[in-house]
């Protein structure tokens, strides 16, 4: 009896027990990423430094996962699965591990730092920066799965931030000379530090369950005509609705849907953090710190990123805050030697 069918046992396909395929190319290219950055520094005078800088990456030959044994797009819904699969020996997804991703990273920075002097020091410090892949990485979600033309993925990334301003220093306040005794020793010595973050969002994707379709793949929906998918609604963004809602609609028959991958950008983070320090000497080498800190001083909602499933209810909407990022306080002491 033969037992073996196409070079696989004639029963492989057919155990009780779930299996999966993984096939890797022989000709994989080792993943190579090129960077470059360029910058130029100004000595401003008062102990400070203006730098602006490009600051730039592309990966090429980057490992993309995606399914080789595809369904064969036929826009009559409810149609046979294995006549329309390229390996017809099976009847499920093979993961083809392959090196086809790309990726492109560029960003401009400008930094202004003052060194410590006259008991005053900041940095000051603002990026542009914008990731495209069509690829993921072991840090963050990858993109949809629409093979063959998996090139169309190729969108921002979710760890894409496109604007991140930083401005953070620190006061030794001053001490008023006519104070002597247990009153000096009480005001004297204090520093006030804050830091202030401003940062754009993330982007994510908005996916669809109701598509009418014969091949698998991601589903999206399709963006109507006139109306800009990632723009906020007429009355503002709000947790109640993030982004126009009716700026989208159901795809096409026998389609995918024609909303890019990572079209929609999320909740920023703004943030104030304040602390003021005091320092009690010792000895010469000896001192204790005591330190009042502030964690989100202005109790700013830093709110979690919105439902995007088109046909939910609560579709656009925002049901809560990230967590760890509400107003904190704390007290500590700290001994340095």
């Amino acid at each position: 009896m033969n037992k073996f069918s196409d070079g696989f046992p004639v029963d492989a396909f057919t155990l009780p027990a779930p299996i999966s395929f993984l096939a890797l190319y022989t000709q994989r290219r080792w993943p190579l990423v090129n960077k470059g950055n360029f910058n130029l520094q100004r000595d401003l005078g008062w102990n400070s430094v203006l730098e602006v800088a490009y600051i730039g990456s592309t990966g090429n030959g980057l490992t993309d996962n995606y399914n080789g044994n595809p369904l064969v797009n036929d826009p009559r819904p409810n149609q046979p699965t294995l006549p329309r699969r390229p390996y017809k020996f099976v009847d499920s997804g093979i993961t083809f591990a392959n090196s086809n991703g790309r990726s492109t990273y560029n960003a401009f920075t400008a930094k202004l730092d003052k060194g410590c002097s006259d008991g005053v020091g900041f940095l000051v410090a603002y990026t542009w920066g914008h990731a495209l892949a069509d690829t993921g990485t072991t840090l963050s979600r990858g993109p949809g799965n629409r093979m063959p033309q998996q090139s169309l993925e190729y969108a921002h990334t979710s760890f894409d931030v496109r604007h991140r301003f930083v401005l953070s220093g620190h006061w030794n306040l001053p001490t008023p000379a006519a104070l002597s005794g247990p009153a000096r020793i009480i005001v004297v010595g204090w520093q006030l530090n804050g830091i202030l973050t401003l940062q754009t969002g993330n982007y994510f994707s908005v996916d669809i369950n109701r598509a009418v379709r014969s091949c698998a793949g991601t589903r999206r929906p399709d963006p109507v005509s006139g109306r800009d998918p990632n723009g906020g609604p007429s009355g503002g963004r709000s947790p109640e609705e993030w982004f126009d809602t009716s700026a989208f609609q159901d795809p096409a028959v026998g389609t995918l849907g024609a909303l890019g991958n990572y079209s929609n950008i999320g909740p920023p983070t703004n943030t104030v953090d304040l602390s003021l320090f005091k320092d009690f000497p010792i000895t010469e080498t000896a001192k204790v710190q005591f330190r009042i800190e502030s964690f989100n001083l202005m109790n700013t909602p830093q709110f979690n990123a919105s439902n995007a499933r088109h046909e939910a209810g609560a579709f656009g909407r925002i049901f809560g805050t990230r967590g760890g990022l509400n107003r904190q306080f704390q007290f500590a002491l700290r001994f340095m030697f």
